[in-house]
């Protein structure tokens, strides 16, 4: 017996189930169809381009400079040619399979554990993992502007503000 899995967007569905009912073999198809979500665009993790491509070493000095991280951990080829950039702020390491798939060709986030390193060297994406601390204290202002005009459109009377605390537990 043969299973399929098959992601369909809304306006293909009728045409595909068609397709597969005419090509089929037995007069009676089995399928069932699930309906998928898709994360919003309000999501942590972003991905784009850079204007030019640039050899990975070059991005993890420049971005270690940055970050403010001297120990970023890099899986990958460094002399790597790298233009599509995804980027998650914390632990991200989830991403990556998302990521791959949107073609990026370096991963930036932090916590990323060993085995998650090593799928992505098996999926071509080179790595970067610059630390939780160091990759969560840049979107937190964001995140705290963001939550401030939601406060202001719901008219709530609440304090939004971002600590100014380091809380990284790693020493070097």
């Amino acid at each position: 017996m043969q299973f399929a899995e098959l992601l369909v967007k809304k306006g293909r569905i009728k045409p595909v189930i068609s397709a597969m009912l005419k090509a089929h073999p037995y007069e009676e198809v089995a399928y069932d169809m699930y309906r998928v979500e898709r994360f919003s665009r309000t999501g942590f993790g972003r991905i784009g381009n850079l204007e030019k491509e640039v050899l990975l070493g070059d991005c993890v000095k420049e971005w270690s400079l940055k970050l403010g991280n001297k120990n970023l951990k890099v899986s990958g080829d460094l002399s790597k040619k790298i233009r599509r950039v995804a980027v998650c702020g914390g632990a991200g390491g989830d991403l990556i399979p998302k990521a791959k798939s949107m073609e990026a060709d370096v991963f930036v986030s932090g916590d990323i554990k060993y085995h998650t390193a090593l799928s992505a060297t098996y999926m071509g994406i080179a790595l970067i993992d610059a630390g939780h601390n160091f990759t969560e204290r840049l979107i937190l202002p964001k995140l705290a502007r963001e939550i401030e005009l939601k406060r202001k459109e719901l008219n709530l009377k609440v304090e939004v503000s971002t600590s100014t605390i380091d809380t990284n537990p790693w020493n070097a």
